[in-house]
């Protein structure tokens, strides 16, 4: 083991106490990424059920008058928020419209645990189901968006230990050590 005190008090203290204060940060670190990015992912599936609860009366019509130009526009306003690759809407057993988030290929939507899928019942009888929007994640922007937020909160962390470990060695040497 090295004997950080050998070169004198003040520097094994300060070497002691910012190790200390390095290893209670890194495992906040650990902890606080682990958990930004879960309850990032959440936000981000809660959006999306949102989203499908404002259009659904909207898809409800669509889907009972089977107008096309209709699903198509709801597709077209889904699309305008990240987290989406692309949306079917489709009724009576029958596609209405189908888009997708220009540069993302359809075969690779149709991952199955990554879609929300959303039964529409008919506006006239809430127990009739007549249609259906799937929604496909857009997995790389979610992805992008969790580390973006997972970043961030490290870089704060990081900050404070700097900022923590300035404290110790300043508190160490102008109030323990030059006194004497």
């Amino acid at each position: 083991m090295i004997n950080v005190f050998r070169r004198g008090i003040l520097f094994g203290t300060i070497v002691s106490a910012v190790g200390t204060v390095f290893v209670i940060v890194l495992i906040f670190v650990l902890v606080t990424a682990y958990t930004t990015a879960a309850n990032t992912e959440k936000y981000i599936s809660k959006h999306l059920e949102e989203l499908l609860d404002t259009v659904e009366s909207t898809a409800g019509v669509a889907c009972f008058v089977e107008d096309k130009q209709l699903a198509s526009e709801l597709i077209a306003g889904l699309l305008k928020n990240n987290g989406i690759a692309g949306v079917v809407v489709t009724a009576a057993n029958k596609e209405l419209a189908r888009a997708n988030r220009s540069g993302k290929a359809e075969s690779g939507m149709e991952m199955a645990g990554s879609n929300i899928i959303r039964k529409i019942n008919s506006p006239f009888n809430k127990e009739e189901v007549i249609g259906e929007i799937i929604v496909y994640r857009d997995q790389q922007a979610i992805d992008r968006q969790v580390s973006e937020e997972v970043r961030m909160t490290i870089s704060m962390l990081v900050i404070q230990l700097v900022l923590v470990a300035a404290a110790v060695v300043f508190i160490l040497y102008f109030i323990v050590v030059r006194p004497i």
